[in-house]
């Protein structure tokens, strides 16, 4: 979306509407780290659980991949002014698919690296948090360029993706 706004309005005016995303990634993995850790704590073999199902969820999500390599996505922009902070992590709030981003990330990698450290585990928060920014306004910067130049090959970047994410769904059941 970012990519859209930038089209439409301009870097500038979709940084509001990047922060609002970032800020939001920031909330969920937070929120999400707090309840896992609650759940860990008062039902410990449940971890083990939410590690096999952010590892089929990962699985799920490579065979979606596959299944859609090569399909032109939609870039539709909605017609009133959405590139504000408010909305932008409203929108983000309400992303199924970046709530089960978090729930994924911290069950199978953030909870298992920092066990019981906070400092670290809030250090891989503010990490994943400017990583989001970054891809984001990255994608706002460079977006429309690039997926003109990769156009004709989405459907062999779709099919690496998928491998990728399969791969890492692989090595998330394989870590202790």
């Amino acid at each position: 979306m970012a990519m859209a706004y930038a089209s439409r309005y301009g870097v500038e005016q979709t940084r509001r509407f990047t922060i609002g995303v970032t800020l939001a990634n920031a909330f969920l993995l937070s929120m999400s780290c707090v309840c896992q850790q609650v759940i860990i704590l008062w039902i410990p073999s449940l971890a083990v659980w939410m590690k096999w199902l952010a590892c089929l969820y990962m699985v799920y999500l490579s065979i979606m991949l596959l299944k859609d390599a090569g399909r032109e996505g939609k870039n539709q922009v909605p017609s009133f002014p959405i590139n504000t902070v408010f909305r932008g992590f409203i929108l983000q709030m309400i992303n199924p698919k970046l709530v089960l981003f978090c729930l994924t990330v911290t069950a199978g990698y953030l909870l298992p690296l920092a066990y019981n450290n906070y400092c670290v585990l809030a250090g891989y928060i503010g990490a994943m948090t400017l990583s989001a920014w970054g891809a984001n306004t990255l994608w706002a910067l460079f977006g429309a360029g690039i997926d003109r130049v990769l156009s004709g090959k989405r459907l062999w970047l779709d099919r690496c993706m998928a491998a990728l994410v399969f791969l890492c769904a692989v090595e998330m059941a394989l870590v202790e």
